[in-house]
């Protein structure tokens, strides 16, 4: 919504002509759509073993001046 809100205001400002604010507007909102239905499909873009640290532990220390 922001992102549609600064191509309103740059439009407005003459930064944009009618034709290139509709189609900004209209990539938007389909980012809008595709980003809403990976939400509600979550679980079928996640992998929990991905969620696993692979990494052995490590120790991490800062120096300090004495």
């Amino acid at each position: 919504m922001e992102t549609q809100h600064w191509i309103s205001i740059a439009f407005d400002c003459g930064y944009l002509d009618r034709e290139q604010a509709i189609s900004l507007k209209a990539t938007c909102e389909e980012i809008g759509r595709l980003l809403g239905s990976m939400i509600t499909k979550a679980d079928k873009f996640s992998n929990p073993e991905a969620l696993q640290v692979r990494e052995e532990h490590v120790e991490y220390f800062t120096a300090t001046e004495v």
